[in-house]
């Protein structure tokens, strides 16, 4: 039983490696995607200082920022849409000023007047990704814990397709592949050998609900390592955005 969801487990943590690589060489400034908003007034080698300006009722795009300091000019209040959908509001005074560690979020006035803040963005060697999940160690922990899942679901295991496509490989390898799959993208030393993500599921006929099956398999996992909101959204929007060149088969 447990072959016939290598494939599948390979399947998405292929998807979430190789979308990482695709989302960091699009990563959004917003004083390029929306500079009616957001403007540089000063910039050198260690700081960046961009004016931040909003009428009544105006929204922006998804964009990105690094960690930094906020320095509120006027009152202002709105909302921020996270990746995955969700919202927060927020409410700060005039001459207010505080720490804004790295995020990505799409910002929405619902204050009553123009308001205005300047954003003092730190510049220095942000740490890989590889090194910010603590290594292979921890890469590897979190690929054995999903695998495990997925060799449990019996909407996957109902798929025959995946089956014929993993029957010569046995469970630690596909681990061990996986694990530099994942490490290299992120910015490791290792390096991963096998065949493309198109290459290897075209034939694989699958379906949303095996779509919807490993995912939730996905969202138990890092809620089980108690990965924090902020990027359990972000992983799982740069999974979905892939989810067109995967799914195959409408399903039941």
């Amino acid at each position: 039983m447990s072959n016939r969801i290598y494939a599948a487990a390979g399947t998405l943590l292929a998807i979430m490696a190789l979308a990482f690589v695709a989302n960091t060489a699009q990563a959004q400034d917003p004083t390029v995607v929306d500079s009616t908003h957001y403007t540089v007034v000063f910039e050198n080698d260690q700081v960046r200082i961009v004016r931040i300006r909003y009428g009544p009722g105006e929204k922006s795009v998804m964009h990105e920022h690094p960690a930094g300091v906020v320095v509120n000019l006027t009152d202002a209040s709105g909302k921020f849409t996270n990746p995955d959908g969700t919202t927060e509001e927020f409410t700060n005074e005039a001459g207010e000023a505080f720490w804004a560690p790295a995020t990505k979020h799409l910002p929405e006035s619902t204050h009553n007047e123009p308001f205005e803040a300047i954003l003092v963005e730190v510049k220095g060697e942000t740490p890989s990704l590889y090194e910010r999940l603590g290594g292979i160690y921890a890469i590897a922990t979190v690929v054995d814990d999903f695998i495990e899942r997925l060799l449990v679901n019996d909407i996957l295991n109902a798929n025959p397709a995946i089956n014929e496509a993993r029957e010569r490989v046995p469970k630690a390898g596909l681990k061990y592949r996986v694990t530099a799959l994942v490490g290299q993208v992120t910015g490791g030393p290792q390096t991963y050998t096998g065949r493309s993500m198109k290459e290897s599921h075209a034939h694989m006929n699958i379906t949303e609900p095996e779509w919807q099956a490993m995912m939730a398999d996905f969202q138990a996992t890092l809620d089980h390592f108690e990965v924090p909101p902020q990027l359990q959204g972000e992983l799982i929007a740069i999974v979905e955005s892939t989810k067109a060149d995967i799914v195959m088969a409408e399903g039941m």
